[in-house]
């Protein structure tokens, strides 16, 4: 499979940004990453020339919509001026057309594994700063007419779920609604909220994901479970007593967890001998939405529309069990349960209080659990981030909804992104076994 690069421009805002937003400052939670993070996703559109748009017209449309969005998510065309501060000069987001050799259901059919999806984005790598510009952009047109269209944006300005809410207002101008529930009104009110004088919060934050970066060969794999499996899986992890059931998400997170510590542990007893169950330390950290756990009663700010970095890190721990079928998942659960509901309202008020010296030592103290067990030399840390409710599969540029859509990988050794496909499912495997 060869993707062309046929052009590269830059897409400006249709209107210029006011003078009084022309810089803008960055969070103290967009500290979490670093700026040469991105956030990616690529979406893939099948084409019908009887009822779509020609193929040039979609590209049209795309890139005028594309111009009509910007200024309603004005930092994205700025640039890079300091690690707090974003020009946004107006300069626009990098914007690239490709084509590709082969047909979208060529590449559906499993033809390609997963590590092709790096072929539509518009970024050899998502840890990579290419320049000082935040946003990239690349459609891709495949030989029956069909579209990659992949977006990558800089994890200084949006999350997961901002980069949903940037997408469907992108969608939502293409298609030329004028639906209140369309068109989307973002706001970047976070600094507000969450303040930042330095960059204290990264260089308390970059030891402990430094140290969760461990060497090795890492491949990307896709799973999936259909509803009735993971039914199933609510009810064998759902303890006994337990006042409400296991979410989909959570169940799901611990079969991975339980597996992930018995293969990892399989793998450091094959490579040394010497190590002992009883050392064995494991880390889930889950990424938490705090759009959905802040008090609008007293954060009005913050709202699902918010920009930038709205989420922190819950940690659970475990040992692995000494019986031979590994850890009871309903024990796993529970304790990623437990470790989730600490990131609450309570939480999120120290984490926006006055005295900058408290709010370290929350933080100091939020991170411990991670540091501990990444120090550990026979631990192993993995983390999941749900995508599961961002809506991204409603991204209907006017020719339907996606296909599909591909997660690309972050180059992170057990990173692990949870994401519900509508029905019914496309039928894309990778070419490496992954069921």
């Amino acid at each position: 499979m060869e993707v062309q690069i046929v052009s590269e421009a830059w897409v400006r805002p249709s209107t210029p940004t006011p003078p009084h937003l022309q810089s803008f400052r960055i969070s103290l939670l967009d500290q979490l990453n670093p700026n040469s993070q991105h956030v990616p996703a690529v979406f893939y559109y099948d084409h019908e020339e009887a009822r779509h748009p020609s193929v040039a017209q979609k590209l049209q449309l795309l890139k005028t919509s594309l111009s009509e969005t910007l200024p309603r998510f004005y930092p994205l065309a700025g640039r890079i001026k300091t690690d707090l501060v974003i020009d946004c000069n107006d300069e626009g987001v990098r914007y690239l057309e490709a084509r590709v050799n082969c047909d979208l259901k060529q590449f559906m059919d499993g033809s390609y594994d997963l590590s092709q999806i790096m072929r539509f984005h518009p970024l050899k790598y998502s840890f990579v700063r290419e320049g000082t510009h935040l946003a990239n952009f690349q459609v891709t047109e495949f030989r029956c007419g069909g579209l990659a269209i992949s977006v990558c944006i800089s994890h200084m300005v949006v999350d997961g779920l901002g980069l949903s809410v940037f997408v469907k207002a992108w969608a939502a101008a293409a298609r030329g609604s004028e639906a209140a529930d369309d068109v989307i009104q973002p706001n970047f009110n976070s600094v507000s909220v969450f303040p930042a004088d330095d960059m204290w919060l990264w260089e308390m934050v970059y030891p402990t994901l430094e140290g969760q970066v461990r060497k090795g060969n890492n491949v990307t794999r896709k799973f999936t479970f259909d509803s009735a499996s993971v039914a199933e899986l609510r009810k064998l992890v759902t303890g006994a007593g337990w006042s409400r059931r296991a979410t989909r998400v959570e169940a799901v997170s611990a079969l991975l967890w339980k597996w992930f510590m018995i293969a990892s542990r399989e793998r450091k007893k094959q490579s040394d001998s010497h190590v002992k169950r009883s050392n064995y330390l494991s880390a889930l950290t889950h990424s938490v939405n705090l759009r959905a756990r802040v008090d609008p009663s007293f954060t009005p700010e913050i709202t699902q529309h918010t920009m930038g970095n709205l989420v922190w890190f819950a940690t659970a721990v475990s040992t692995l069990a000494t019986d031979v079928e590994g850890p009871d998942m309903s024990s796993l659960c529970a304790k990623m349960r437990q470790a989730i509901s600490e990131v609450d309202g309570k939480f999120i008020e120290e984490l926006r209080g006055e005295d900058q010296s408290r709010v370290k030592a929350v933080v100091r103290e939020s991170l411990r659990s991670i540091r501990d067990v990444i120090s550990e030399p026979e631990s192993d840390p993995m983390m999941i981030a749900s995508w599961c409710k961002f809506g991204l599969y409603e991204a209907d540029f006017g020719w339907g909804k996606p296909r599909w859509i591909g997660y690309c990988t972050l180059e992170l050794p057990a990173c692990i992104s949870l994401c519900s496909e509508p029905k019914p499912l496309h039928p894309f495997q990778p070419a490496s076994p992954s069921q």
